[in-house]
């Protein structure tokens, strides 16, 4: 008997490749050669296997690598941005929009009891609305000196 005639059973076929029997059952039904029931040519297998499977996992390994170095180097890009003060902390970023909103809170409840004295000896609607108005784009500025900072 040569080496081509050579045939493996199908637990030797299964433990030669490292995988179960439901998995040598799916390669069978994709073609891969079996010469009697529960026999496997070894070397007929081999090729196929090497076409088949060999070939997919080399596919495979080698779009895992270029995925894993594609995010290594996003993740240094963005290490040099924040490093560089590109890219802020989103954190710091919430801090800052509720430091920001407090304030602007804060500075609107206290409109009345502000205004109040001042506004209640004026009878003019006119006099009295330029009054608050005033003091709205007060609180506006206050709140608009903000920009960009973060603390």
């Amino acid at each position: 008997m040569g080496i081509d005639e050579l045939t493996l059973g199908s637990r030797e076929t299964c433990r030669f490749y490292r995988i179960t029997k439901t998995t040598l059952a799916n390669w069978v039904s994709q073609g891969f050669p079996r010469s009697a029931r529960n026999q496997y040519p070894l070397l007929a297998g081999f090729e196929w296997w090497r076409k088949n499977i060999a070939e997919d996992t080399l596919d495979a390994m080698k779009a895992a690598k270029l995925r894993r170095e594609t995010a290594k180097a996003l993740r240094e890009e963005l290490k040099a941005k924040q490093e560089q003060g590109e890219l802020i902390v989103r954190e710091q970023s919430k801090a800052w929009l509720r430091g920001v909103v407090s304030e602007a809170r804060q500075g609107f409840l206290n409109l009345p009891r502000r205004m109040a004295a001042s506004l209640a000896v004026l009878s003019d609607e006119k006099e009295i609305e330029a009054q608050l108005r005033s003091e709205v784009y007060r609180i506006l500025r206050v709140l608009g000196g903000h920009k960009g900072e973060t603390k």
